[in-house]
């Protein structure tokens, strides 16, 4: 859309007309950034600007550095408004600082939205200094208003009211420290920001500000030295944003972070010692049925013998199970990373799976392997689980084939390790990572269902990510990242 010839009065008309005036006819985006003019702009262009092509209109009214969501919630005003007037005062490079009327019109393309504003500002005739009379008064969501060169109040808008609760009639020519906490007064932070204004230009602090009753809110408070045309500093623009909600919400996560870690901790506590102490009865009775077994000895039938092996099995199983516990909760990443030789490490594993991998006649191959920083007894316990797992859930009568590979990413190592076993269904890739989730049957493959919960604790605790791809009956790959 040609967003010019939407105008009511041609391009070339609007120069002849103010060319000749003491107007200046401004041409805003929709987002308020000055696109085109007509006119001498020249003579009140703000100190530091050369051009006003592509500036923002609130560095003509006074406000020097405005965020983007501050321009956001201005611009919204104007479109709900349709059409503003403020009074201001403008740098003008031959008479000093004058007081200048502009007149803000929103346009609106055939579809009644809104595709840019007229800003037209003009010498006025009144010497009220900056008092705003509709826009900037309408600003609910930013405290907007001037301080003299001391910090006393000059005026004030209706998010200030909101915000800190004065009206304008009570806190005008006050010093503007009162907003300030005692603390922060005895400590000068007020004066401070004056002095930092002045010699940076700005000033910018987030912290507890008071409101007329007493109560707190948390600011973003913004300061900024406005000069006269010598440089001397005649006084400051003060922008307040209201943070106290998102505020409160960071500090009610942060709480109730605290009290998730508190209720781990101590859930980790109560399991780590239940667990302990179910080992001891769980070994005895596997001792009494063993000692109860022999002591009986030609005595027991083959169905005694049966009853006999179920107990002593199910009492290992509960035994394998703890044990598994107590080290899946010892994992704590807390003593200092070492370099880890992957390749070593897969190898003391080979040696410790000799047994199922002769038994199988498991194929475990292996690319070059990096050396990462990480915990040797963890990255063991690891690659223990993943390549029992690749063992374990073979298919039937079938020889289990290992591939383990590594990549260097940008900031990390990708490795994975991938069977020909018996696969997974797609539905169930997040369901074996739950803690004691079985997929199969005690009978079919043994198991404590901790192993997997187990490598991702791992995996995190060196800084990354694991998950699968599997299909039933092709085979499965564990994709996890560690830290470089």
């Amino acid at each position: 859309m040609d967003f010019e010839g939407n105008f009511t009065v041609k391009r070339n008309r609007q120069h002849e007309l103010f060319a000749s005036s003491d107007y200046t006819l401004l041409y805003l985006d929709s987002s308020g950034f000055v696109i085109s003019y007509n006119g001498d702009v020249d003579h009140f262009l703000p100190i530091g600007v050369s051009d006003v092509l592509g500036i923002s209109f609130l560095k003509l009214i006074g406000i020097n550095s405005p965020s983007d969501e501050m321009q956001e919630n201005i611009v919204k005003e104007l479109i709900l408004n349709g059409r503003s007037t403020l009074q201001i005062q403008l740098n003008e490079k031959k008479e000093g600082v004058s007081s200048f009327s502009a007149d803000i019109v929103s346009l609106r393309d055939r579809a009644n939205i809104v595709s840019g504003f007229v800003m037209v500002i003009m010498p006025s005739q009144k010497n009220e200094d900056n008092q705003v009379v509709d826009m900037i008064s309408e600003i609910k969501d930013y405290a907007i208003f001037r301080l003299d060169s001391e910090g006393n109040v000059k005026n004030w808008n209706r998010g200030a009211e909101r915000i800190k609760g004065y009206r304008a009639e009570e806190i005008v020519g006050s010093n503007f420290s009162i907003f300030y906490t005692p603390e922060d007064r005895d400590a000068g932070l007020p004066f401070s920001l004056l002095e930092s204004a002045k010699k940076f230009g700005s000033a910018n602090t987030i912290g507890w500000r008071l409101r007329k009753d007493g109560r707190k809110f948390w600011g973003n408070v913004t300061i900024t030295a406005i000069h006269d045309m010598d440089g001397e500093v005649i006084g400051f623009s003060k922008v307040t944003h209201d943070l106290t909600e998102e505020r409160n919400a960071e500090l009610a996560m942060k709480e109730l972070h605290r009290q998730l870690l508190t209720k781990t901790r101590d859930v980790e506590q109560f399991t780590f010692a239940a667990s302990h102490d179910l080992l001891s009865p769980a070994n005895s009775i596997i001792s009494v049925a063993s000692l109860l077994r022999e002591t009986l000895g030609k005595k027991i039938d083959n169905e005694d013998l049966f009853y006999f092996q179920a107990i002593e099995n199910s009492a290992g199983r509960i035994i394998q199970m703890l044990k598994s516990l107590l080290d899946h909760l010892k994992l704590d990443g807390k003593s200092t990373k070492q370099p880890c030789n992957l390749e070593e490490i897969v190898e003391y594993v080979k040696m410790d799976l000799r047994v199922e991998i002769l038994d199988t006649k498991a194929i475990i191959k292996y690319d070059s392997l990096p050396i990462v920083l990480g915990h040797t007894t963890f990255l063991y316990q690891l690659f223990q689980n993943l390549l029992s797992n690749a063992i374990k859930f073979r298919k039937p009568d079938g020889i289990p084939e290992v591939h383990i590979r590594s990549i260097e990413k940008d900031d990390c190592w990708l490795l994975s390790v991938s069977d020909n076993g018996i696969g997974i269904a797609n539905k169930d890739l997040e369901k074996i990572f739950i803690l004691f989730q079985r997929l199969h049957s005690e009978d079919s493959y043994p198991g404590s269902g901790i192993g997997l919960t187990t490598c991702r604790k791992i995996v995190s605790l060196h800084g990354g990510e694991v998950w699968i791809e599997s299909k039933p009956h092709h085979g499965t790959t564990v994709f996890f990242t560690l830290s470089l």
